[in-house]
Formats: structure tokens, C-alpha cells, sequence
């Protein structure tokens, strides 16, 4: 689930935008703070002032980059009078301003004379600079530092290709990743290798949610159109994340991989992914997509056969109704003989829960003709 950050709007003007963009870059860095910055969230269309004025209303930090450039921009100035005014009518912000250039303290009094009784740092435009800022943050609103690990012990490493790729796809707004999907797909190699993916799947564990997100929506859209790129090593460690949402991408990936190309799916991965005691957006996909290949692979049907002699009576019931669902779309692919064994075992033991989902699929399966073995013979 998201957690709790504290949100940083980053005021600049356009000719500062590199250095903005770095700032970014090591905010996100840090699992306690969350970014803001225009070219990330303001996209064509979108009214500008709007869109401002509500990003600064739910903002906790900000952050002014003053430069000979910001003191022209009127739109710094908007976003400085914004802020001001929220922190003076009481509302709970933090405003920390720095300076990147020449820029005397005089000169900044002319973007508003409330600055002055403020500390103003001077920077550079570098890395250094960058964490000097969010060390400012910190010092400044007590804030624990909390940096983000990739995995093990290293911090994770920002992308800026990456990072650009996948900043304008929304969650849910599947169109939107069909672009950047189509660029990534462009960056094959003619023996099929794929560096840029394999990048992108790297930011599933971004530490920035919307960023991790568009991620994964990015290579969701993938699937179809290049489900090569989806090996087992890959589908492992997805399904290996401690984090929810990337488990539940690599299960939504497998029930697609399920629709075209079956044989391309894991069952280990599905069966741990499967679990009932997994995450409903975890479990659900991971379930339907094991259903889904039980056709072209029967012995799948063992994994549902298994649970059901389970010690534990939630994983007899997810099993149970797994095989109920299979029951009701293809109960050809079912055999009444075996089910009727595993509904006089939930019966022996007293499980009339999924004793009364076994039962259901068992009048399906009566209902309809099944064929065993194969449908053609050698000469046939």
C-alpha cells in the first residue's frame, strides 16, 4: 500500500530545469519525501494556473530555486504568492528557499518582501547541492531520513530515460502507456535484447509511486507485444517483491501470457502467487490464470486437487472455488470421478464450505460430455 510522504513542490523557472530535475532525482532518493515539479504534472491541455494552485494546496515543502531567471518568471511569482499566502492563513507549510546564481539578497526581496525574514542559502547547480537540499528539509522539519534501497543494501539508482519514459502515464489510463510501451518495444536488438526493458523493469521498485507505477503499466502493455521479453527469471523476482503491487503485476502479466501463449506461463510462480492468503490483487489474477491454462495443460488441475486436501480450510475453500469457476466455463476439462473423491473427503472431514462449492461443480461436470485422451489418433 502507498505510504505517507511528505510532499516537496520544487519552484523554478524553465531555464533552471536541469538542476530542478536533479533535485528530483535524490528527493526521490528518500522514502520519506515525494516530489512535485511541473514538467512531471502539467501536461498539454491541462490549465496551468489550475493545476498549480491545486498541487500547492496539498503540498507540506516549498522549495524555491531563485535565479536572475526565476526573479523574470511570473509564474515563480504566482507559485511564491501561492505559497505565501497558504503558510500566513495558518496552513501547515514549510518554505525553503535557495539561491542558484548571483542573485543578491536585495534583489530577492523584489520577489517578495516576506523572503527577507527567511534564511536564504546560496548553492550550486550540482549533485552536492542537491543533497544539501534535502539534508535542508530535513533539518529543517525534523523529518527521519529514509533512503530506498533497490535491493540488499544499495540505494536505488535513478534513470533519467527511464524516468521521462514513464512520467506521463496515469494509473488506470492504459492509452497513456501505449507510447511509451511502442518506444521500449522500438529498442530491440536484432538478436532481441532489450536494455531499456530491462531498465524499465527495474523501476517497478522506484521508491516514487507514480514513477513505479507507470512502470509496470508500461510493461503490462508489453505483454502482448513482445511477450518474449517476459522470461522466468524476471516473472521470479517479480513475484519475489516485497511490495504488493509489483506481485500483483507479474500475476496480471502470467493471465495474459495465459491467453496466447500458455506455455510461456510458470506454474511455480502462480502457485505461490495463487496463495489464499496472498493480496486480492495478487491472488485473483494469479488464480484466474492458472484456471486459464488448465486447458492446454490438464495436470494444472492437480494444483487445485492438491489444495483441497489442505489442512487449512481457507485454502480448501480458494481451491474449491477455483475448480467451481473452471466447472462453470469449461467443465469438459473436468472429471466427475475425481471430483466426486475430493467431495467425499471435504464431506468425511466435515467442510461444508467447500464441500458446497465442489458439489455445484460436480452437477456441471455430470451435465456435460467429456473427452479423454486425445481428441485425434495416428490414421484417425
Amino acid at each position: 500500500m502507498k505510504q505517507s510522504r511528505s510532499r516537496v513542490f520544487i519552484s523554478h523557472a524553465s531555464e533552471d530545469g536541469v538542476f530542478a530535475e536533479s533535485l528530483v532525482s535524490e528527493i526521490r532518493q528518500d522514502k520519506s519525501l515525494r516530489p512535485w515539479i511541473d514538467t512531471e504534472h502539467i501536461t498539454t491541455g491541462v490549465n496551468i494556473l489550475s493545476a498549480l494552485r491545486h498541487a500547492l494546496s496539498s503540498m507540506d515543502i516549498f522549495i524555491i530555486l531563485i535565479s536572475q531567471a526565476s526573479l523574470r518568471s511570473n509564474w515563480v511569482r504566482e507559485e511564491v504568492e501561492c505559497a505565501l499566502r497558504k503558510q500566513i492563513e495558518g496552513e501547515s507549510l514549510v518554505i525553503l528557499p535557495f539561491i542558484t546564481d548571483g542573485t543578491s539578497l536585495k534583489e530577492v526581496e523584489s520577489m517578495h518582501p516576506f523572503l527577507l525574514n527567511r534564511r536564504v542559502d546560496r548553492i550550486t547547480r550540482d549533485f552536492s547541492s542537491a543533497s544539501f537540499v534535502v539534508e535542508a528539509i530535513h533539518r529543517e522539519t525534523n523529518l527521519p531520513r529514509e533512503m530506498a534501497p533497490a535491493s540488499g543494501t544499495s540505494f536505488f539508482q535513478c534513470d533519467p530515460e527511464i524516468e521521462h519514459l514513464v512520467k506521463h502515464v496515469r494509473l488506470g489510463n492504459w492509452d497513456s502507456a501505449l507510447e511509451p510501451a511502442f518506444i521500449v518495444l522500438g529498442a530491440t536488438d536484432e538478436a532481441g535484447n532489450n536494455e531499456l526493458f530491462k531498465r524499465l523493469a527495474k523501476y517497478q521498485e522506484c521508491p516514487d509511486e507514480d514513477l513505479a507505477w507507470g512502470a509496470r503499466m508500461v510493461m503490462e502493455t508489453l505483454v502482448d507485444l513482445a511477450p518474449d521479453f517476459f522470461d522466468r527469471p524476471l516473472l521470479i523476482s517479480m513475484s519475489r517483491s516485497k511490495d504488493f503491487s509489483v506481485r500483483g503485476s507479474a500475476a496480471s502479466i502470467c493471465l495474459a501470457l495465459a491467453q496466447f501463449a500458455p506455455d510461456r506461463v510458470p506454474v511455480d510462480v502462480l502457485m505461490t502467487l495463487s496463495s489464499h492468503d496472498e493480496d486480492w490483487y495478487v491472488t485473483e489474477p494469479a488464480t484466474a490464470a492458472l484456471k486459464s491454462i488448465c486447458k492446454d495443460r490438464p495436470n494444472v488441475l492437480q494444483v487445485f486437487f492438491a489444495k483441497l486436501l489442505d489442512p487449512d480450510p481457507e485454502a480448501r475453500a480458494h481451491a474449491a472455488r477455483a475448480v467451481r469457476g473452471i466447472a462453470a466455463k469449461e467443465p469438459e476439462i473436468l472429471d466427475a470421478e475425481r471430483l466426486g473423491c475430493s467431495l467425499n473427503h471435504l464431506l468425511r472431514i466435515g467442510d461444508k464450505n467447500a464441500a458446497g462449492y465442489l458439489t455445484d461443480a460436480l452437477q456441471r461436470v455430470r451435465a456435460t460430455k467429456r473427452r479423454d485422451g486425445y481428441k485425434y489418433g495416428l490414421g484417425g
